[in-house]
């Protein structure tokens, strides 16, 4: 059984952006494609579990880069099931050159959900010593994003689900509220300033023809500006994320 995956990945022109650098959402769109890929080869994957009526949810991510690659650049992204950690299900990724140096890593949480009762779950079919892998890629794993109460949260946009915004399970797909909250800041100073560390909670599905209500704000801190930015669904938040650059 292949406890990690390895994919390499070719750095298209409409991955990147003004600057050639590998978009956060592009790297974001591959680490999703294959958590469902080695979730079918560790044998837990979404079409068994549709067969009960559960589907993965995917909860929290943390993203740290050190460095990204730029158009034409060849990395190896490597993905391994963690297994629990309280009520999550823990996937870690590293992301690397083809000669090995270190690019970044990435932890993602995620839930099971009854589909037909809208509950949480837990399943032994992902908790099987086999199909675990301990090796840690990025410590603590993604926590509650919280935003400081001294923070002026400020309006943006308001962002209509569409059709490109929806994935096969009939929701804005998670991908979208990261290209969401990266266009709510200065394009020049994203485009010269890659985010170093990024973290971000879903907390409620936003689903097609409504209106995602986005604000931001700024932290000052010692390493240098904290942004935030969240969605709101008519009142309820969608998600909150913060961005170092």
């Amino acid at each position: 059984m292949e406890l990690k995956l390895v994919r390499d990945h070719h750095i298209a022109c409409y991955n990147t952006d003004q600057g050639c650098r590998l978009t956060l959402s592009a790297l974001l769109d591959y680490a999703q494609d294959m958590a469902g890929d080695h979730a079918e080869i560790l044998g837990f994957g979404a079409d068994l579990l549709m067969n009960y009526r559960v589907v993965w949810i995917l909860s929290r991510i943390k993203v740290r880069m050190e460095e990204y690659p730029v158009w034409r650049d060849e990395v190896v992204i490597t993905t391994w099931h963690r297994g629990l950690n309280g009520p999550f299900y823990i996937r870690d990724y590293e992301i690397k050159t083809k000669d090995g140096r270190r690019l970044g890593s990435i932890t993602s949480s995620w839930l099971l959900l009854n589909i037909d009762e809208r509950k949480l779950i837990r399943s032994d079919i992902a908790t099987e010593p086999e199909k675990i892998c301990s090796e840690v890629a990025l410590e603590p794993v993604a926590g509650k994003v919280r935003i400081p109460k001294d923070v002026e949260m400020v309006d943006c946009f308001d962002h209509v689900v569409r059709y490109s915004d929806v994935d096969k399970n009939g929701h804005t797909n998670n991908v979208k509220y990261t290209v969401m909250a990266q266009d709510c800041l200065d394009r020049e100073f994203v485009t010269a300033n890659p985010v170093k560390e990024y973290e971000i909670n879903f907390v409620k599905e936003a689903m097609p023809g409504e209106t995602i209500h986005l604000r931001k704000g700024v932290s000052q801190t010692e390493e240098g500006p904290l942004w935030f930015v969240e969605g709101y669904v008519d009142g309820q938040q969608s998600f909150v994320c913060k961005m170092q650059f």
